[in-house]
């Protein structure tokens, strides 16, 4: 087996830029300064790779130009400012102008590429939906580089939909394109087997099922018909991680589950890649599966950070294995290859290596992957500013800038100050979004009428700090205090807004939230002592002519008498998610039930006479011998159950059989009853229903059953509809 055609020394090839002596910060502290920087290396009007027309074939775009948009999205993120968001689509815009099939649209490429997606081999000349990188005179399309420029665009579109609602044209033409390159590769992703042969001298433990990619075919080998080819070994575990983090953006961002299945592989190649010999850290090798260059070769510094952008997105989102165990690791990795007395870092994130100062290993620590880690361990942020401060004063490569930014962005975040907090403080999955709090206060520049505002630093129902108006009404007037959102907030991916109050005087209260255009209202019931509420948008009125992901003020208002005076406080402002009643597994909107297999008998899917919509499932069962008839699905990722008290569905029998429904974790199973009925109907079964239950854990359920047994010979049907589990 040939081992994978890019040497690892190619693999971060970025060129640092030439030094020019000039004026400029030695240490970056402030935006400004980073600012003042840029200009005094580059001038005042540069847009990396535009500017200076850079091409895409030395690797540029994969890796300067992927940490300079990550520079940008972190100041954007520090300070609101679209100026920087700007920059970054001004270089998206190139990139994606140099797409293979773009540049090529009408001149000749050449030279040919050597290695690609087999179609383009076998129709030479054909320029790919992807960006080549030329080593020694080769032209290459990678996973590896196709996946890390479409990582860098996805973050853009993830952090233009929070925080910057102006782009949501740019992120509807950017979506698709990304999505033509990511399947472009989709034939290279193949199954790891459940034994594989793995080279003496490296770790990997096949705990869980893995797909991996392999490169694509090369001009060495002849073709006689496009049908894909691959030749190399699975590749390193981050370029993997890049294009999978690629995907669960598109994911999040269309709101679909396109990629789910191939993003949870990828999660479980890195799983299985962890060393079990060194549980307090997380530790894996460059490339596990490859017995080539790569053989004995631990994880770099560098390299790691590409992997945890996947890892670590993986676990805000939940649902995908990487639990606050693995993340607490990550922080002991860091822990490890860092050397307090000098400030450096080893090469390897197993703490061996030779030392690193003023390297691409050691400014890597400055790359948001590491940086994210300090939400959970502060003193992360305090070892990469002290290295950052004594090491890369005088340096203007792309790296070191991406540095300087994130640290900018992650100590905003540590002060309370960020404009748009990052999504993944606080609990995996983002359970909400705080507004006003001790640490946050994304209300600015309040303006009163009939009234007047303070914030004493008291008495607040949460930590201290909070908002006091004192109204006067008189001639039927409003009182009000109205806060600004710059940038706007989206709300879209919350359904409530949760504040805390108490009131004083007999005017009503309400509430509005405004788009700058269209205004939705809510009642505040008066209450004496400071107590939570929570606000569903369904509580408001108007609220479906405002959108929702352009918020730009909220006015809390004080009215409806002839005279009053009194006072409203309020504090522990938050968007938030109201708790579902359910997780719906199967709907004609939804199917988390995945690869439907039958036994002695047959599983249909009907487009017409479901309980719920027209969509359902039939189990034609036929028994002989007293056999079993069982219909199976799968849950891949598995399904996590722990949070709901019981499975609901709506299902309809024929026949003599007897009809149960089982949930299986791999190991254990739970079986409940399912009484005969001839018409749809609705059931719910609360664990206490089903025997065995205690045994079988309900937080990775892997399968379901819908059983016909109990009879020496019979069939009929059961129909089956309407899935959830539910409280």
């Amino acid at each position: 087996m040939k081992s994978p055609i890019v040497p690892r020394t190619l693999l971060a090839c970025a060129v640092l830029s030439a030094f020019v002596s000039v004026s400029r910060s030695a240490v970056v502290t402030t935006p400004a300064e980073w600012d003042a920087n840029v200009t005094g290396y580059y001038g005042a009007n540069y847009i990396p790779l535009k500017t200076p027309g850079t091409l895409p074939d030395s690797d540029t775009y994969a890796w300067n130009g992927y940490h300079w948009i990550s520079a940008y999205l972190a100041l954007a993120q520090s300070t609101g400012s679209s100026t920087y968001m700007a920059k970054a689509k001004e270089m998206i815009d190139y990139m994606i102008s140099k797409r293979d099939d773009i540049r090529f649209a009408s001149t000749t490429m050449t030279p040919e590429y050597w290695s690609a997606p087999t179609y383009y081999l076998y129709y030479n000349g054909v320029p790919a939906k992807g960006w080549r990188r030329i080593i020694n005179g080769k032209s290459h399309v990678s996973p590896l580089i196709d996946g890390r420029i479409c990582e860098s665009i996805i973050l853009w579109c993830e952090l233009a939909r929070k925080g910057f609602p102006q782009y949501e044209g740019a992120i509807a033409g950017y979506l698709p394109k990304v999505r033509e390159t990511l399947d472009m590769h989709m034939d290279a992703f193949l199954e790891v087997p459940a034994s594989p042969t793995v080279p003496t001298g490296n770790i990997y433990t096949p705990t869980h099922a893995a797909w991996s990619f392999k490169y694509w075919q090369d001009e060495s080998v002849s073709h006689p018909d496009p049908d894909p080819v691959t030749w190399s070994g699975f590749v390193p575990v981050n370029h993997d991680c890049t294009f999978a983090r690629a995907m669960i953006g598109y994911n999040h961002l269309t709101g679909t589950t396109h990629y789910q299945d191939q993003v949870q592989q990828v999660v479980n190649y890195f799983l299985n890649s962890l060393d079990p010999a060194q549980p307090t850290k997380a530790v894996w090798m460059y490339s596990p599966l490859d017995g080539g260059v790569n053989l004995g070769k631990w994880e770099d510094v560098d390299h790691a950070t590409v992997t945890l952008s996947l890892i670590e997105e993986a676990y805000r989102v939940g649902g995908y294995g990487i639990t606050s165990a693995h993340i607490q690791r990550l922080v002991q990795t860091f822990h490890g290859f860092y050397n307090n007395s000098t400030k450096g870092v080893t090469y390897l994130i197993n703490g061996t290596g030779s030392a690193e100062v003023d390297t691409w290993a050691h400014a890597s620590i400055g790359a948001k992957s590491w940086l994210w880690l300090s939400q959970f361990d502060s003193t992360i942020l305090d070892k990469v500013r002290a290295a950052y401060n004594q090491y890369f004063g005088d340096n203007s490569g792309s790296i070191m800038m991406c540095g300087w930014a994130n640290l900018i962005y992650w100590e905003s975040v540590e002060a309370g100050t960020a404009a748009i907090d990052d999504d993944s403080i606080g609990a995996p999955g983002g359970s909400d979004r705080p507004l006003y709090t001790d640490t946050v206060n994304l209300l600015k520049w309040p303006y009163v009428s009939n009234a007047t505002w303070s914030e004493p630093t008291s008495g607040g129902y949460e930590g201290s700090k909070h908002s006091v108006i004192n109204y006067t009404v008189s001639n039927y007037q409003w009182s009000f205090l109205q806060f600004s959102f710059s940038p706007a907030e989206n709300a879209t991916a919350w359904d409530a807004l949760r504040l805390a109050y108490k009131t004083t005087g007999s005017a009503v209260f309400s509430l509005s939230l405004s788009d700058g255009t269209n205004t939705m209202t809510a009642t505040l019931p008066a209450q004496g002592t400071y107590a939570l509420r929570t606000l569903d948008w369904s509580d408001f009125a108007n609220q479906a002519a405002v959108n929702k992901s352009a918020l730009t003020s909220m006015r809390i208002i004080a009215n409806g008498v002839a005279s009053a005076s009194g006072q409203i406080s309020f504090d522990d402002v938050k968007f938030v998610e109201v708790a579902p009643s359910a997780r719906i597994l199967y709907t004609d909107a939804v199917s988390l039930i995945k690869w439907p297999s039958a036994s002695n008998g047959t599983l249909t899917e009907p487009t017409s006479g479901g309980y719920e919509g027209s969509k359902h499932k039939v189990l034609s069962y036929s028994i002989t011998n007293s056999q079993w008839s069982i219909a199976q699905h799968g849950f891949y990722p598995v399904e996590d159950a722990a949070a709901w008290s019981g499975l609901s569905l709506a299902y309809k029998t024929t026949g003599p059989a007897v009809f149960t429904v089982t949930l299986s974790d791999g190991t254990n199973t739970m079986t409940g009853s399912l009484p005969a009925q001839s018409s749809y109907a609705p059931r719910t079964l609360n664990w206490s229903d089903f025997t065995n239950q205690a045994a079988v854990n309900k937080s990775a359920i892997t399968t379901i059953r819908i059983i016909a047994n109990g009879v020496a010979s019979g069939t009929g049907t059961v129909s089956f509809d309407d899935i959830m589990f539910v409280d």
